[in-house]
């Protein structure tokens, strides 16, 4: 059996950037020593796509969405946005996924919307995008289609230029 950090550290060697950072973000919740276990590791192959995936790593990402996100904006040149932002707006906070400069990314894996309080998470997301839209952010969403082509870049990149 290995470490949190040693298995991502493998998995960094010989799967994809993008699954391994899913892996390397889900796990630098419980261990945050993903740099040391890939200098543990001398020169195997594939070292050098696990020292970059323990670069990019943000145990912020709060989901795999969020970590897909994450690669996909890298892969399309998207300057890295904050994450897990807490915004004040009249007396009330809301958290973000993603901060550009004035632009609120939002990743929605859609599940909070089913069942029977699935309307209720629909209004409340609807009054929070519009408080955030009031104190002049730009709001864009997304979801596991959005990150199939070029797209949610060009809308992203399109947001941050005007702002």
């Amino acid at each position: 059996m290995t470490s949190p950090a040693r298995t991502v550290v493998d998995l960094a060697c010989y799967e994809s950037f993008e699954a391994a950072v899913c892996a390397g973000d889900a796990a630098s919740l419980h261990y945050s020593d993903l740099a040391a276990a890939v200098e543990r590791s001398g020169q195997r192959a594939g070292i050098a796509r696990a020292r970059r995936v323990a670069a990019f790593v943000d145990g912020r990402s709060e989901s795999v969405g969020e970590s897909r996100s994450r690669v996909y904006f890298d892969r399309f040149d998207v300057p890295a946005p904050d994450l897990q932002v807490e915004i004040v707006v009249d007396g009330k906070t809301y958290r973000v996924d993603f901060l550009w400069d004035g632009v609120v990314g939002e990743f929605d894996g859609l599940t909070k919307y089913a069942g029977d309080q699935g309307s209720d998470a629909v209004v409340r997301e609807k009054l929070r995008e519009d408080a955030l839209r009031a104190a002049g952010y730009v709001v864009i969403r997304w979801t596991w289609a959005d990150l199939a082509d070029g797209r949610l870049a060009r809308r992203v990149l399109a947001a941050l230029a005007v702002g």
